[in-house]
């Protein structure tokens, strides 16, 4: 839960696919995005220059590309144009870590086993 209501937004940045997820101070009227919060919603939904994305990245948003995944050594090419796939720091058991996923259908944090490939996290000095 975050002070406006916004967690995030698929988006499009400077040509590349991907999830906007704002700080928990972020403020509705530092940049209008579209269709927030929204599972099923497209990235063409909102779509951000580079030029723009300074502005979204001076308030504290973080964007994470679109990067797809892996299993074993099999790379879905189409999950890396749709989809990202990413770690978080905090693992369930010593076999299996919570995950972030998004796609073309949906957002979700789950479970992911640690043989499947996925990005790290994202860890930025506030």
């Amino acid at each position: 839960s975050t002070t406006s209501g916004i967690r995030y937004a698929k988006a499009t940045v400077n040509g590349v696919q991907g999830l906007i997820i704002v700080p928990d101070n972020w403020s509705a009227s530092t940049y209008a995005l579209d269709s927030t919060n929204t599972r099923n919603t497209t990235f063409t939904t909102n779509v951000i220059s580079a030029a723009q994305w300074v502005t979204l990245e001076n308030a504290g948003a973080t964007f994470l590309p679109c990067n797809g995944n892996r299993s074993g050594t099999l790379v879905s090419a189409v999950s890396v144009r749709e989809g990202g796939y990413y770690w978080s720091a905090t693992y369930f058991s010593s076999d299996v870590v919570y995950a972030l996923n998004f796609g073309i259908y949906g957002v979700g944090v789950g479970y992911a086993g640690r043989s499947l490939g996925r990005s790290v996290r994202l860890v930025k000095d506030m």
